[in-house]
């Protein structure tokens, strides 16, 4: 048996038709929300989470995402363990994927190296590539995208169709 850490998934936002999917995931992997868990309905903007997982499950689930719902915006994030980092992705149908060591709380770390990299390419390109590569362009399209929701609707919730 190999590491096990925890993993945390956010949906920001689904179309209806892929949400089914989205949910059949999310069962498969035994994830669950810390408040009421309904049947059949995905909840956008909440945390999923399990407490031990393989290490490694989350590059399987953005795979699974990426395939069953391509126009789904999320992230999801595995805490570091023992002498490993985390694993951050996050996907939004618009720039793609984002993928990235993290600390526990799904946080981007970057060595010396990658930063000096990412600077000396902003100042040849701009700043829009610099935002890009340390992730901020994808963690303000999810954050958008979760206000959105919560301006278009009090329930956060998207229910499946069969």
């Amino acid at each position: 048996m190999g590491d096990r850490t925890p993993l945390q998934l956010r949906i920001a936002n689904c179309p209806d038709d892929q949400a089914r999917a989205i949910l059949e995931i999310i069962d498969a992997h035994d994830l669950s929300v810390d408040i009421d868990d309904r049947p059949n309905v995905l909840r956008i903007g909440e945390i999923y989470r399990i407490d031990e997982i393989p290490c490694k499950t989350s590059e399987e689930i953005a795979n699974e995402l990426q395939e069953v719902a391509p126009d789904a915006s999320w992230e999801c994030w595995e805490d570091p363990k023992y002498e490993w980092l985390g694993d951050l992705y996050r996907f939004t149908p618009e720039l793609g994927l984002f993928t990235v060591e993290c600390g526990g709380e799904g946080e981007p770390l970057f060595t010396a190296f990658e930063v000096r990299h990412f600077m000396a390419k902003a100042t040849a390109v701009g700043g829009v590539d610099l935002a890009r590569s340390l992730g901020e362009l994808h963690e303000q399209a999810l954050i958008e995208k979760i206000e959105q929701a919560t301006a278009e609707s009090s329930n956060l919730t998207v229910p499946t169709q069969d």
